[in-house]
């Protein structure tokens, strides 16, 4: 299997605007500098949200489902012939992304990598935003969290959420493993401990200790077919990444990841790396495409036909 570029250009699970050109902003970069060995990669088909962003929820999820069942139908029979790195918007557009993932290699033992500031778990019934880039692994567990509700849903926004459960692929919280997490509302923190989901918080990470880290990844993950790689920008450290709508300090560096991936890619079947939140809008004298270049550079080697 070889590597393809893919993008996934989605910005309306998130209140500012900005993330779908951050996709296409990382595209243009690797294009126009030649950055080897990406602009030698094939591409997939494109993914782009064509709905306006929308405020009210109901409308939001039914958009969220669309462009999950768009994203599933477009990529399924490609992703199982190729390996992917893709350039995404905001984060929602991971339960597509998990969806082609989970129809194409459904025979198969499925893992998820998820390195984030975020945990991304909140429903509709728990989100204090009601942004759909706080939910992707929510709906890809299938949870609702009505124990822990903030408030009640209509029917109509409740069928369109069991739908996207339905659709965004069925993981399991023993096959995901989170890394950099740091900032967590209090549903989140018990959707984690009441189903036991492995979490490395940034506080917990000893950048002196890489390896101890990695082998636990790499235990983790032991016997799985597949991996999935999904890396939310705003798990580094804010410094190196003004460019993100919610960027949090105490992160990880890019040194970090760098030597951290190279491991996991050199030891894990890791099939889909997605790249997530990178904001041009937001971005200080280009410091956060630089450091996402700078550790694309690092990781040449693994995406080398």
């Amino acid at each position: 299997m070889e590597w393809k570029l893919a993008i996934v250009a989605r910005e309306d699970g998130g209140r500012s605007s900005g993330t779908l050109a951050g996709a296409f902003a990382l595209f243009n970069y690797v294009w126009f500098n030649d950055v080897k060995p990406y602009k030698d990669l094939g591409t997939l088909e494109l993914v782009m949200q064509t709905e306006k962003k929308e405020k009210d929820l109901l409308k939001r999820l039914e958009n969220w489902l669309d462009f999950i069942n768009e994203c599933s139908e477009a990529w399924a029979p490609l992703v199982g012939q190729n390996k992917v790195l893709i350039f995404s918007g905001d984060h929602s557009g991971a339960a597509g992304i998990f969806s082609a993932i989970s129809r194409i290699w459904q025979g198969e033992k499925i893992g998820v990598l998820w390195i984030d500031a975020h945990a991304d778990l909140h429903t509709p019934f728990t989100s204090p935003s009601l942004n759909p880039h706080g939910m992707p692994v929510g709906a890809m567990l299938g949870l609702d969290g009505k124990h822990i509700r903030r408030r009640d849903l209509s029917d109509d926004e409740i069928n369109v959420w069991n739908t996207i459960k339905e659709f965004s692929g069925r993981l399991s919280p023993e096959d995901i493993f989170y890394l950099g997490v740091r900032s967590l509302e209090k549903e989140e923190a018990t959707f984690i401990k009441e189903l036991d989901i492995e979490c490395v918080s940034a506080q917990e990470v000893n950048p002196l200790d890489i390896h101890g880290i990695a082998n636990r990844i790499l235990t983790f993950f032991e016997g799985y077919d597949t991996i999935y790689v999904s890396f939310d920008i705003d798990s580094l450290d804010s410094f190196y990444v003004p460019g993100t709508g919610t960027p949090v300090p105490a992160g990880l560096t890019p040194e970090f990841i760098i030597e951290l991936l190279d491991v996991v890619f050199e030891q894990l079947p890791v099939k889909v790396f997605e790249i997530a939140e990178y904001n041009p809008l937001l971005d200080v004298q280009g410091r956060t495409i630089k450091t996402i270049m700078e550790i694309l550079n690092g990781l040449g080697r693994h995406f080398t036909s």
